[in-house]
């Protein structure tokens, strides 16, 4: 049985373009980040793209896009989405709400470069691979024994990149440094039950038709 596996980020945020910290915060899509999402939803439906089951962050960035990607798809009979709470982004503590130019750049340098490293009275990206590496465990788990599994995730950037180390297996050096676009596509495959993950596409963006901001949470 192939188990097929693909992340999508949401859609650029009003925080995204102001360069305002997220985190457990929302902020709403911005024109541009609908548009992302209608496009990644447009080329989902041309490809005929049906998951089995559809895995949604509850954060309201990630619900939006989610459901404007199930809008352009059209098909009556997708799966329901499963918001799980493992999937929000990592939490950015006392930074959160801030802009990047405001928070201390030391406290900041670490955060980003020593996975270990909290966001003071947050999560640090070692936090978010432990909540990637469980919601694997438990969605794999619920996999048919024949058959293609397709599996959707709608997420958050610092996640998805978690997410790419722990399918991977490759450290948190890879969560450190993979770059993470809105509404880019990542896939992972692996050919039967007792098969490792490989990459197949990380940070897809040719669906798009014009330029997105790239900001990490």
């Amino acid at each position: 049985m192939q188990t097929e596996i693909t992340l999508i980020r949401h859609g650029e945020t009003e925080f995204n373009l102001a360069g305002r910290i997220q985190g457990t915060r929302d902020s709403a899509l911005t024109d541009e980040g609908r548009t992302q999402a209608k496009e990644l939803g447009a080329v989902m439906k041309k490809h005929l793209f049906r998951p089995a089951v559809w895995f949604v962050s509850p954060q309201g960035r990630a619900r939006e896009t989610s459901r404007i990607l199930r809008e352009a798809i059209g098909l009556d009979d997708l799966p329901p989405e499963v918001p799980d709470d493992l999937l929000c982004e990592v939490n950015c503590g006392d930074f959160e709400g801030r802009l990047h130019s405001e928070v201390d750049q030391d406290v900041l340098w670490q955060i980003r470069n020593h996975a270990d490293a909290p966001y003071p009275g947050g999560e640090s990206l070692l936090d978010v691979m432990d909540r990637a590496r469980r919601f694997f465990e438990g969605a794999l788990s619920e996999r048919p024994e024949s058959g293609m599994h397709r599996m959707l995730v709608v997420s958050h950037g610092n996640w998805i990149r978690a997410a790419g180390a722990v399918l991977l297996d490759a450290g948190p050096g890879f969560a450190l440094r993979a770059l993470c676009h809105n509404t880019a596509i990542h896939r992972f495959v692996a050919r039967d039950r007792n098969d490792r993950f490989r990459l197949v596409t990380w940070n897809e963006r040719s669906h798009l038709t014009a330029g997105n901001a790239f900001d990490i949470v």
